[in-house]
């Protein structure tokens, strides 16, 4: 009720505000010669746009590739996924909600292409083909008293000072049938992964000395382990400022295709991806990524389709749950044994003890030399699990 009436509102006010704010976007236009004065609204509704988007565009910004000098105002249109985000935003970019105003009257008034903020409208958007993250050093910061409070949050949950820490996500469906339950959410289903498959790769870190923060803003799953060290953080101590502060400043995340990725991205923190679906979209811009896939098992055909199959047919850039049913494809969970070896494998390159065989390295250039012809990829920096190839080699055929 509260929404409709708002609603209301906005329609019975929306003329006599474009009125009142016509002058405004005259002068936004006179000023064009000194400054282009754009407006664009922020993706808040779900954290991953939230926060990818915006921060490869700063990142152009920066790299000085949207051309003249500019006045970029941002404004979030739909809910707000992360308010502490919005504040950290806020810190950064201006973002008015008056500037919604501006832009709808502006994408009225003919001529205001020019003025309008590009985020989220270039191709292949939720990507970094032109490698701009790792050209560029974060946009968001905490304050002083934002770290003392995370230390502070840290220690609450049992992690001593001075401690590294890993976190871990499996995506499901919890959150976004919670937020939008009148939306049928099945369809992205296949970049599902039970997060119970994650614990032994935990356990395993927990006995090199390292603490596990399970995460996840709704979770359908409570944690398996009873290890002290593996931490269920979702259930018992989730907060949206520590969904930023944990993301940013742990070791490395490991996770599936979801969202909240994303934190630890724009951080530049490592990333250890698994259970990944569309083999074409994987990210490959940074150098302190590694992934695995899922495995691609053929009912009819009674077989695992194989990395060529797979890219040569499109199926790579499949994000669709009906279209592998369609296609008679059953998507196979990485097991726990490949997402503890991958997860052992980042943690071993941080501390440099990582040794790459003559196999190794032939087994990725085979892998990698899959990818020339696709146009979703600038530079490949990143690179696929070592111990997952040796054990599938028979896919690279």
């Amino acid at each position: 009720m509260k929404m409709r009436l708002q609603e209301v509102l906005r329609q019975i006010l929306k003329y006599p505000i474009m009125l009142l704010l016509l002058p405004v976007l005259i002068a936004v236009r006179l000023l064009r010669p000194l400054v282009l004065v754009r407006f664009g609204s922020l993706r808040a509704d779900r954290i991953g746009d939230f926060t990818f988007h915006t921060e490869v565009f700063l990142c152009g910004r920066d790299l000085r590739m949207h051309g003249r000098r500019t006045l970029d105002i941002f404004y979030c249109r739909s809910r707000i996924s992360n308010h502490f985000l919005k504040k950290m935003w806020q810190r950064t970019i201006h973002v008015y909600q008056l500037a919604d105003w501006l832009d709808r009257l502006n994408r009225w008034v003919p001529g205001g292409k020019a003025h309008t903020i590009p985020i989220g409208l270039q191709p292949f958007q939720n990507r970094d083909i032109g490698g701009l993250l790792a050209k560029s050093t974060p946009h968001l910061s905490f304050t002083p008293d934002e770290e003392e409070l995370g230390q502070k949050n840290l220690q609450e949950i049992g992690i001593p000072p001075a401690t590294d820490f890993i976190c871990f996500i499996a995506r499901d469906s919890a959150y976004l049938d919670e937020v939008f339950p009148k939306i049928e959410w099945n369809y992205q289903g296949f970049r599902d992964a039970s997060i119970q498959n994650y614990v032994h790769a935990a356990e395993e870190l927990a006995d090199r000395g390292y603490y596990s923060l399970r995460m996840g803003a709704a979770v359908t799953e409570k944690l398996n382990t009873s290890n002290p060290l593996v931490i269920d953080y979702a259930n018992r101590f989730r907060t949206e400022f520590l969904d930023m502060y944990l993301g940013s400043r742990c070791r490395f995340l490991i996770t599936n295709d979801c969202g909240y990725v994303n934190i630890s991205q724009i951080f530049r923190r490592p990333i250890v991806w698994t259970n990944m679906s569309a083999m074409e979209v994987v990210h490959t811009w940074m150098p302190n990524q590694i992934f695995i896939l899922k495995k691609l098992w053929h009912e009819k055909e009674k077989r695992f389709l194989t990395f060529p199959d797979i890219m040569e047919s499109g199926i790579g850039r499949m994000q669709r749950t009906e279209k592998f049913e369609e296609l008679g494809i059953t998507l196979i969970e990485n097991t726990p044994e490949e997402i503890s070896e991958v997860a052992l494998e980042m943690d071993d390159r941080l501390d440099g003890k990582w040794e790459q065989t003559e196999e190794d390295e032939y087994l990725q250039n085979r892998f990698w030399d899959l990818y020339s012809s696709s146009e979703q990829h600038g530079k490949i920096v990143s690179r696929i699990g070592a111990d997952f190839l040796r054990q599938n080699q028979e896919l690279l055929d």
